[in-house]
């Protein structure tokens, strides 16, 4: 019996990591000119979040390490990702998950 033990390539591992994600958009400033920097996961560098936070109506994005080279976004209110859409944001108070790799984004109105 034979077999060959191969260094297992985790594509997380490998994917562009950032020193920085936040969410902007008019549902913090009519104005797109102030963003909220979310907090970096400890165990997974592209997992991120930001406690209860309160929003205002009006459209959100994230975007990575301060600029607009990289941004995700999505159609859809309270989760979605992966496009470069403006997300619809009611007025609300939410605990925001955002994951890096896929653009993926879990908003959960937390009142």
């Amino acid at each position: 019996m034979k077999y060959t033990l191969k260094a297992y390539e985790d594509a997380a591992a490998i994917a562009k990591t950032y020193t920085s994600a936040a969410i902007i958009g008019s549902a913090i400033n009519p104005d797109w000119a102030t963003s909220i920097q979310l907090d970096q996961s400890a165990f997974d560098k592209h997992a991120w979040s930001l406690g209860a936070t309160n929003l205002e109506e009006g459209e959100a994005k994230f975007r990575a390490n301060n600029s607009w080279d990289v941004n995700w976004g999505g159609t859809t209110a309270f989760s979605g990702g992966g496009t470069g859409d403006n997300i619809p944001v009611a007025k609300s108070k939410y605990v925001i998950y955002f994951n890096d790799l896929d653009g993926s984004y879990l908003m959960i109105p937390n009142q």
